[in-house]
């Protein structure tokens, strides 16, 4: 787990004295505030009940099962979750940019890429994960320090979250990645798996759980060398809500938020549900999903600091804007503050989580 004993014990209290409400009589919505959710109006649309129905853009993959597992957790609060999931961040945001889904769950260098578009309607309100990047290594070849990569034949996913990690990484340790041969692939997944097999490349730099799949195959190790020891950081994906959910119904995306932090502990917790889950969605390898557990975790902060450094290494590289001057106003800690009793600081607002910085 990321979050401190300390702040588990204390977010734990709080909800068993919000079920001790509910078991003594008190109303469902009084309840629901007393664990934190926000106060005042909600403009939510639905029945006399209060109910609201909200839709969420989000991937199936391991790394983001407790965002995919909240709709138990959200119908006692009168939330229904909408499901819509998509292929890679880039359909999530155009979902969310045209309005067709309310919440999305994608990468933080899609924020820069919004407001290239003149799209700015939206906050980030939590983080779901990191850890989520990695280099494998094929049987045979050595890697003991960054400047080892020259003269490999790296597969890479070009302009990816990946590939600007790696080159950013590689750059700021002494590499000069014109020694580095870069195979490109269209992205992660079995054609770079059948490369790394086969010997038509050394080193794969993908997300999980393709890393893992090298592993447990047999055809790949995990690098001593890592793409969590640059700047960076660990930062892999974070929570947007529109601007016009929020102002409508403010009380929905405190919901959203506290279940997303309440099912990121529980499944931190109980790896086997999360192999359930895993399984169950996305149809990946027991196995697969065991060894890549231990290299992605499920995190609710979220990381302003490491977001800016995504932003400007996609900027340099001629990918986005450089617009870090304009990303403070969009990250509300608000909704996780309540969540869990812990403040921005706390949550990651002025923090690199795992970097160098």
């Amino acid at each position: 787990m990321r979050n401190s004993s300390k702040g588990l014990a204390g977010r734990t209290v709080r909800r068993a004295r919000c079920a001790a409400m509910v078991v003594a009589g008190l109303a469902l919505s009084i309840g629901v505030a007393a664990c934190g959710s926000s106060g005042g109006g909600d403009g939510g649309s639905g029945g006399g009940d209060g109910s609201k129905t909200v839709s969420m853009g989000f991937l199936y993959d391991i790394a983001s099962a407790n965002v995919w597992t909240m709709e138990e957790c959200l119908k006692p609060k009168g939330v229904t979750l909408k499901l819509n999931n998509f292929q890679q961040f880039a359909d999530v945001q155009r979902a969310f940019q045209s309005g067709d889904v309310d919440i999305a769950v994608m990468g933080y260098q899609n924020l820069a890429q919004m407001i290239g578009t003149g799209f700015d309607a939206f906050k980030l309100v939590a983080g779901v994960s990191t850890r989520g990047e990695h280099i494998s290594i094929r049987p045979g070849v050595e890697i003991r320090t960054w400047r080892d990569y020259e003269g490999k034949k790296v597969g890479i996913p070009p302009n990816s979250f990946v590939d600007m990690l790696f080159r950013a990484d590689a750059k700021a340790n002494g590499v000069d990645l014109d020694e580095i041969e870069f195979v490109s692939f269209p992205g992660a997944g079995p054609a770079m798996l059948a490369a790394l097999k086969s010997g038509a490349i050394d080193v794969m730099v993908a997300w999980e759980t393709n890393n893992a799949q090298a592993k447990v195959q047999g055809i790949g190790d995990y690098s001593p060398i890592t793409l969590q020891e640059g700047a960076t950081g660990n930062a892999t994906s974070a929570m947007y809500a529109s601007d016009r959910l929020i102002g409508s119904s403010p009380r929905t995306v405190q919901a959203v938020v506290d279940c997303l932090v309440e099912r990121t502990e529980a499944l931190s917790r109980d790896r086997d549900a999360w192999l359930k889950a895993a399984v169950d969605k996305t149809g990946v390898d027991p196995d697969v999903a065991r060894v890549a557990f231990d290299k992605a975790d499920l995190d609710e902060r979220l990381y302003r600091d490491s977001a800016k450094t995504i932003v400007k290494i996609f900027a340099d590289a001629g990918l986005v804007d450089d617009v870090t001057d304009q990303m403070d106003g969009l990250f509300d800690y608000s909704f996780l503050e309540k969540a869990t009793g812990e403040s921005a600081a706390q949550l990651g607002e002025g923090r690199t989580e795992g970097g160098g910085s």
